[in-house]
């Protein structure tokens, strides 16, 4: 199975492009390990000592995603993974 998912922010800007096609991912988890190794421009951001950055905002299908619990993933959802925004 083969996910769709937008990136958003400095993920967007540093991957060079705004979707990213993510395949063999059954949950988010998973995904962002998958994303990591296909996109290693962005894998320091994705990934914090060998895990998903909890700093990192991803929703399914409009719903923000909570780390503490785990996301299956259907070939239908919508994924969106943001990088955190900061301002001055």
């Amino acid at each position: 199975m083969a996910h769709k998912v937008k990136l958003w922010g400095q993920l967007k800007h540093i991957a060079g492009e705004e979707y990213v096609e993510v395949s063999g991912a059954k949950t988010v988890k998973e995904l962002v390990f998958h994303l990591a190794e296909q996109k290693t421009e962005i894998s320091e951001m994705l990934l914090v000592d060998g895990q998903p950055n909890p700093s990192i905002l991803v929703f399914v299908n409009d719903n923000q995603h909570l780390w503490e619990n785990p996301t299956e993933l259907q070939e239908s959802d919508a994924i969106t993974l943001m990088s955190p925004i900061a301002g001055g």
